[in-house]
């Protein structure tokens, strides 16, 4: 997938009723075809993470976590994980094909 392309789309949601990301990519000898949303705000609300530096990062603010399914499973696909620098890091398990963890090739 292209990158420029994922972080705008990104970033429109994160300002945008247009809540939803679709994102198709293969890995695996498979294509993956994802429908994502942000999760639920409130599970992150007034979290604070302390960095190395002694920094605190308030997660509301600056990440946006996505869940969703495979557009082939609707029903038996999850999917979650965040896009950072317009490349998506995070898990999609799948009753037919198990459990995948995905982060950007280098």
């Amino acid at each position: 997938y292209n990158r420029n392309s994922l972080n705008e789309r990104h970033a429109r949601v994160r300002r945008s009723l247009d809540n939803q990301i679709n994102l198709n990519f293969f890995s695996n000898g498979r294509e993956f075809k994802l429908r994502l949303r942000p999760a639920d705000r409130h599970s992150f609300a007034n979290k604070l993470v302390e960095v190395e530096d002694k920094n605190k990062l308030d997660l509301d603010k600056i990440i946006t976590f996505y869940e969703g399914y495979l557009l082939d499973e609707p029903d038996s696909s999850f999917a979650s994980g965040s896009i950072i620098d317009g490349a998506f890091y995070g898990t999609i398990s799948s009753k037919k094909n198990g459990k995948f963890f995905i982060e950007p090739s280098r």
